[in-house]
């Protein structure tokens, strides 16, 4: 059963552009991570969320100690502030990730 993770962040500074959040992901996620899909948008001024998609909760619990690094570095390096988190097994989804 596919797992997801979905957390919201504060940025102090406002949440960057289109094209500086995706090369903030493409610096801090591709290529090291077995997610299936990581998925980010931005609500508000000074909040972004995000949902990982990830093959099983096996993969997502071995995988988070390597994600809790990759956020303290981006927490300093951007000065944004986990909000909330929320994990658990997908139960329905309309289309295929």
């Amino acid at each position: 059963m596919k797992f997801a993770v979905y957390t919201k962040w504060y940025w102090k500074n406002s949440v960057p552009s289109p094209a500086e959040l995706q090369a903030n992901m493409n610096k801090s996620v591709s290529g090291d991570t077995t997610a299936e899909d990581v998925i980010w948008w931005k609500i508000d001024e000074n909040h972004h969320q995000s949902l990982i998609i990830y093959p099983s909760e096996k993969i997502a619990e071995e995988e988070m100690a390597k994600r809790q690094v990759k956020r303290e570095k981006s927490s300093t390096d951007n000065d944004i502030v986990l909000v909330e988190e929320f994990m658990g097994p997908i139960m329905s989804r309309l289309t295929e990730l």
